[in-house]
């Protein structure tokens, strides 16, 4: 595959509703959401935790959505949150539009993208992402793009690394509570 192909694009408020239907009304929602098909988010839960921010560029330091488009055609996003987190560190998430663009590697391209772009523009060489345990096919994409898998043992410690003191309580658990949720990270020393 040609690396080329895949573009990351700033998102626009008029991209909310298309990642959100992409999240919570697609052929891949079920893996998003852990196959439990009861977990989706409102729209207006969706625009509580994607605040207009996320879409109109006017913070970068809090986070920012990006459309993953290949051949010019949007096929899914990819984006960071900082807010909850440390100085120099970003959560990552990242979902595609269906079930044909999944397995290709473009998601694994597009976190590789984010992260190069994280690193020059903001001086962010500390990730994490924490998808459902049951997501086999995002976490070996992550594995892909360079994340380590947090051993159970020391999952808490990583958390402490990386969420503030503010937000650990109400992040801690991850989206998946804290038996549902994996958690990994990749550290740049560049």
């Amino acid at each position: 595959m040609d690396q080329q192909t895949i573009l990351l694009i700033p998102s626009t408020l008029e991209d909310k509703r298309i990642v959100y239907n992409w999240l919570c009304e697609s052929d891949v929602s079920d893996a998003m959401f852990g196959f439990d098909s009861n977990e989706r988010p409102t729209w207006e839960e969706f625009c509580e935790d994607y605040a207009d921010v996320y879409f109109d560029g006017t913070n970068p330091e809090y986070g920012r959505v990006f459309m993953i488009v290949l051949n010019g055609k949007k096929i899914g996003c990819v984006s960071y949150a900082c807010f909850h987190l440390r100085e120099h560190m970003a959560e990552l998430d990242i979902w595609m539009d269906s079930e044909a663009n999944c397995g290709k590697g473009y998601g694994t391209l597009a976190i590789i993208e984010l992260c190069n772009y994280l690193a020059s523009d903001l001086c962010i060489n500390n990730y994490i992402i924490r998808p459902s345990v049951k997501n086999k096919r995002a976490i070996k994409a992550y594995n892909k793009a360079g994340f380590k898998e947090v051993e159970k043992s020391s999952v808490k410690q990583v958390l402490h690394k990386y969420l503030t003191d503010q937000y650990y309580e109400e992040y801690g658990q991850g989206d998946y509570g804290e038996e549902g949720t994996l958690t990994l990270v990749m550290e740049r020393t560049e």
